[in-house]
């Protein structure tokens, strides 16, 4: 019995449809990763000292008697820098030359556990989203759940540039989180549902996310602004959204609904780029599919469905275990980058541009199609 897999190898599975798709579909992770990791720098603790009580502004006798300290000084030293003579330090001075939300807002001393919040609040926005954008996935649709993410995301961000108080600038990055979630989940199994086998591991090498992240950190290097930031990254995401207009909804996804005409349609759209004849069965195969589909016992499905069964539970609750600890590790130091010294930028370049040779090499292997052991190993090193 056919499937939409033969449809796609008649028509061309690795053609100039999947170029011009992948092209469209990865391109949004560059500003996506740029928007995601804003907090690295936004959040960034700047050289600070107390002022004494009849000092109002920056002077060489001033320095020479107030406490400055960095964000890399033991954490008790930092914590005494903000009383003086015994006494609340009411007067604070950033001597760098970066504009973060800490030296916007004066969130040290009594309010430094916004700094960190803020970051918490985007992530916790990420894991509702990326919940709400798997599940959408399946209601409405791949096409519209990813380019509306991603419209979104650009909207809140360049509004969250214009923030005018930390309490909005939190409520921003929550709904910013939520869009970046809704975004992260639909890609790889979008594209998947287009492409070949033989091509299916391409798309991962594409380092789109590490040149968003790299490119932010430049940026930040050579604009030291985030709320610049933040507008720079909305007007590289906005237009991005573009491909709405350019890729066609699941083919897999339109057969399961039902809608046979408009998965015609993508047939046809996929076969005329590629050059190839449009399957004779086509419209029966695609009868076909809807037919069993209507027939199942649940039309739709949830997160439930992963654990009913034993095997399905056992693979996602070891994935979602993976997924979990690298996350932690991998955005944990991408958030903590001033904290691991040298140069900021450096640190956030550095880190999303070595992934890029790794990447490289981990899709060889799994082209070749190596057993299991091979490839979990890698998760020991990480």
């Amino acid at each position: 019995m056919k499937n939409i897999e033969d449809i796609l190898r008649e028509t061309g599975g690795d053609g100039r449809f999947q170029l011009i798709f992948i092209t469209f579909v990865t391109l949004p992770r560059l500003p996506m990763m740029w928007i995601m990791l804003e907090m690295s720098y936004a959040n960034y603790v700047p050289e600070w000292c107390c002022l004494p009580d009849n000092q109002t502004s920056q002077s060489e006798e001033s320095l020479a008697q107030s406490y400055c300290y960095h964000q890399n000084s033991n954490i008790s030293m930092f914590s005494k820098s903000c009383t003086r003579n015994n006494s609340t330090c009411d007067q604070k001075f950033f001597t760098t030359g970066t504009d973060t939300i800490v030296n916007e807002w004066d969130l040290v001393c009594d309010k430094k556990w916004i700094v960190p919040m803020a970051t918490s609040i985007q992530m916790a926005g990420v894991l509702v989203g990326a919940f709400l954008g798997g599940q959408l996935a399946d209601w409405i649709g791949r096409k519209k759940t990813l380019f509306v993410s991603i419209f979104v995301c650009g909207v809140f961000n360049t509004v969250g540039g214009f923030s005018v108080s930390w309490e909005m600038f939190l409520s921003m990055r929550f709904f910013i989180g939520v869009a970046i979630g809704g975004f992260l989940v639909v890609p790889m199994p979008y594209m998947m549902e287009f492409l070949s086998p033989s091509i299916r591991a391409f798309p991962t090498l594409i380092p789109a996310s590490q040149f968003g992240a790299a490119l932010m950190a430049l940026t930040a290097w050579k604009i030291p602004d985030w709320r610049w930031l933040h507008w720079i990254g909305g007007a590289i995401a906005i237009p991005t959204a573009i491909g709405y207009f350019f890729v066609p909804e699941s083919l897999r996804w339109l057969t399961v609904q039902g809608r046979i005409e408009e998965a015609e349609d993508v047939v046809k759209h996929i076969a005329k780029l590629n050059k190839k004849p449009v399957p004779k069965d086509c419209v029966d195969i695609l009868k076909g599919i809807a037919d069993r589909e209507s027939q199942s016992a649940s039309k739709r499905y949830t997160y439930i469905h992963l654990y009913k069964d034993w095997n399905l539970l056992k693979t996602s609750v070891i994935l979602q275990f993976l997924w979990c600890v690298l996350s932690m590790g991998s955005y944990g130091m991408s958030f903590s980058a001033a904290s691991l010294g040298f140069n900021l930028y450096l640190n956030i370049f550095i880190m999303n541009m070595v992934v890029i040779p790794f990447n490289l090499s981990l899709t060889c292997l799994v082209n070749k199609k190596l057993p299991p052991p091979p490839l979990s190993s890698v998760f020991i090193p990480a």
